[in-house]
């Protein structure tokens, strides 16, 4: 198993955040010229902005691979200090992973639903889709990590697939008519 998995760079990893954050960016400073989105208007009205968002999701994402095996190195807890511009400790972890429901780890993170609405009713003029390369980040950012500690466990490469289809059902099935109660629950 482990013979086949690739390990991204850690200038993989970077250039994609930043360039999802170039993406975030430009439709948090714009959010009027999408005021017809719900999710982000909504996320807008209680005074949210889409990296905040973003970022939240990544912590948890990265919180919950990372504590996967039951441990969470230092250097995993480095790594997610170094993308997400943090300072964590171990039990800082923890405690997210503590927090997190059962339920926010099923469903899609807000940032998937907010790029789901973005591009059917907004449309995409960009040369990506905003949902796969978020969705490719979160595969490169999660591989990242779970090498983070100089080891490569067939447990955690098994976790992140199995979370990867997961979230790609998710992605593959989120209905926009149900968005409203989709809110009321995540963010």
């Amino acid at each position: 198993m482990s013979e086949d998995f690739k390990i991204p760079t850690m200038d993989e990893v970077m250039d994609g955040m930043n360039s999802l954050f170039g993406i975030i960016d430009l439709l948090d400073e714009n959010y009027k010229m999408y005021d017809h989105n719900y999710l982000m208007r909504h996320m807008k009205n209680r005074g949210l902005s889409l990296r905040e968002v973003f970022l939240s999701d990544m912590l948890d994402w990265l919180c919950f691979l990372g504590w996967g095996d039951g441990n969470i190195d230092v250097s995993e807890v480095n790594f997610i200090n170094q993308l997400l511009h943090l300072n964590l400790t171990q039990m800082d972890v923890f405690e997210v992973v503590k927090n997190l429901d059962a339920k926010r780890l099923t469903t899609l993170p807000i940032t998937f639903a907010i790029f789901i609405e973005y591009e059917a009713v907004s449309g995409n003029d960009m040369d990506v889709s905003i949902v796969e390369a978020l969705y490719s980040l979160f595969f490169i950012t999660g591989s990242y990590l779970i090498v983070a500690d100089g080891n490569v466990d067939d447990n955690e490469v098994l976790g992140l697939k199995a979370y990867m289809d997961s979230l790609r059902v998710n992605i593959d099935t989120f209905n926009l008519e149900s968005i409203h109660d989709y809110m009321l629950d995540q963010i």
